[in-house]
């Protein structure tokens, strides 16, 4: 059995800076000064620890063989740059571009 998330989203358990991190910090901070025109499918990391712990519970041969997409929303770009902006808005992050 073998797991394909899309892009995976969520908090990280490391202080280290991934490229996924480091470019969402730079959209929202305003180093990147507009957000692309992107769909992107995401599903929370959250969920892919769960999937894979699933799958770990699961009968022997059960999954053989099987390939899994995880995704759990489709998102504009800018929808998920208003969504950082509502709930971080009141704690100073006011440079989220908005086109």
């Amino acid at each position: 059995m073998t797991l394909h998330p899309t892009f995976v989203i969520g908090p990280t358990l490391t202080k280290y800076k991934t490229s996924n991190v480091e470019g969402f910090r730079k959209l929202v901070t305003g180093e990147i000064p507009a957000v692309p025109e992107l769909q992107l499918l995401s599903v929370d990391v959250r969920d892919v620890a769960q999937a894979h712990i699933n799958c770990l519970l699961a009968e022997p041969m059960s999954l053989h063989r099987e390939r899994i997409a995880l995704c759990q929303k489709e998102y504009q770009f800018i929808e998920q740059m208003n969504i950082i902006r509502e709930h971080f808005y009141d704690k100073g992050l006011t440079t989220v571009p908005t086109k």
